[in-house]
């Protein structure tokens, strides 16, 4: 029985293991969050490239049951100094989890 709950376990979370445009939608989000302007524009425009130029430098491991996301940020520092060289984020179960603290 411990096997079998185990196997069900794992299947779910092979099944729910996010994927690169998941991971897409998740960084849109979490750059509209941190870059809350009080132009709609500029905002916009804004995550528009933060988001673009953070998929492009992004590299993912698939270990089938959870993957890790690392975004190098060496294009996004000119911008935002403060970011550190590398951005870690776990990817399980359809969910991101940050390992790194971000401040923009």
């Amino acid at each position: 029985m411990r096997y079998i709950l185990l196997l069900v376990a794992a299947a779910l979370l092979y099944a729910s293991n996010p994927t690169i445009r998941d991971f897409n939608f998740f960084l849109k989000s979490e750059v509209v969050e941190r870059l809350q302007s009080q132009d709609d524009t500029v905002s916009l425009l804004a995550t528009e490239i933060f988001a673009t130029a953070a998929l492009d430098a992004t590299y993912r491991k698939n270990y089938l049951l959870f993957s890790m996301y690392t975004v190098d940020t060496a294009g996004l520092r000119l911008f935002a100094p403060d970011l550190p060289v590398k951005v870690s984020i776990l990817g399980v179960a359809g969910n991101f989890i940050l390992l790194d603290k971000i401040e923009l």
